[in-house]
């Protein structure tokens, strides 16, 4: 079995997050949750909740497997 999914970060933490290095030399952020046609498609229900944790966060997510 495998599991592939990406998972989404609510805008202001991903607009912190490209403040920082390495992605603040990439210049601002062009791709919003309201304009990404994953996110629109389910996305919202793979937002996970971070915490800054030292200098990064941290977040959970559980899985449910159902094996039959």
């Amino acid at each position: 079995m495998s599991l592939h999914r990406s998972y989404d970060f609510d805008d202001s933490i991903a607009d912190r997050v490209h403040t920082q290095k390495p992605y603040a030399s990439k210049g601002q952020r062009t791709q919003k949750n309201v304009d990404d046609g994953i996110f629109q498609d389910g996305g919202s229900q793979m937002l996970l909740n971070l915490t800054k944790n030292g200098q990064g966060y941290a977040a959970t997510f559980d899985v449910g497997l159902r094996i039959a």
